[in-house]
């Protein structure tokens, strides 16, 4: 296995993600997953429920590329998907599995390489995959497999960190980079590899960003591709930061997800 992917299964593996917002309850436990759950949803991302909710999946085959624990792999299911999760990281497949379980929902949820997936072609309705792609080496690879396994007319959406985004330019750059002179001992990548990823392993995944454009060049075999930017918070903003969190209009958001479609046209078998 790459060291980009030896470091992302050390990073996961120590730290699931999510698990850190789970309070001190039994890792595993059905109070643990409600936790992580309400933190996902409620605190940290809420525009994310919307979004799942929003995507259409009722009756329709769903992969999700890094599962994770779980999460949004069991909404997905609970909006009515027949639902397959993949993930790099042992400790996450575990966990996922478990968390169905706790809730009484089936899905196959399996250790899988993104950039080397093992379906038939033309097998998904929809592949969703947040937080996940910026961690691989070969990103194109990995989109290519997505084009493979989804049907004609099926969807891709997909969710990166971005490069036009507040946290990066003004946070990571301008504050972390400049002001505390974290650039003049390492480059960019490093930077982002020590800086963005809560861990406590030591691990240093491999981090990158995307603006609007380089997502539309790593989509460009698809159709009907829109971007959309999330989450910009007042807690990114020093002089905002003490007031209770609340969001701010999303284009300056850390977040560009991508919503594409592959050509042809869907039969639906």
């Amino acid at each position: 296995m790459e060291k980009e992917k030896l470091e992302a299964v050390k990073q996961w593996s120590h730290d699931p993600c999510g698990a850190v917002h789970a309070g001190n309850y039994p890792e595993g436990s059905a109070e643990f997953f409600a936790a992580a759950r309400r933190y996902r949803y409620e605190v940290y991302a809420p525009w994310l429920k919307k979004l799942l909710e929003d995507l259409d999946v009722r009756g329709k085959k769903v992969l999700e590329i890094g599962c994770g624990m779980g999460n949004d792999l069991l909404t997905l299911a609970l909006n009515g998907a027949e639902v397959t999760g993949i993930d790099l990281v042992p400790k996450h497949i575990t966990l996922a599995r478990c968390l169905f379980d706790i809730y009484g929902y089936s899905a196959r949820i399996m250790e899988m390489d993104a950039e080397l997936l093992s379906f038939p072609p033309e097998s998904y309705d929809l592949v969703y995959s947040f937080g996940v792609l910026h961690h691989t080496p070969h990103i194109e690879k990995a989109v290519a497999e997505i084009y493979s396994v989804l049907k004609p007319g099926g969807t891709a959406v997909i969710g990166l960190y971005h490069k036009n985004s507040w946290h990066f330019r003004v946070n990571l750059l301008f504050y972390e980079g400049l002001i505390k002179g974290k650039l003049f001992r390492m480059n960019v990548g490093e930077l982002l590899s020590t800086g963005v990823e809560f861990s406590r392993s030591g691990a240093k995944p491999l981090v990158r960003v995307y603006s609007a454009a380089e997502c539309r060049h790593l989509l460009r075999g698809f159709s009907r591709l829109r971007t959309r930017r999330y989450h910009w918070q007042n807690t990114q903003l020093p002089f905002l930061g003490r007031l209770p969190p609340f969001f701010l209009p999303g284009f300056l958001g850390w977040y560009i997800f991508c919503f594409a479609e592959k050509k042809g046209e869907c039969n639906n078998n």
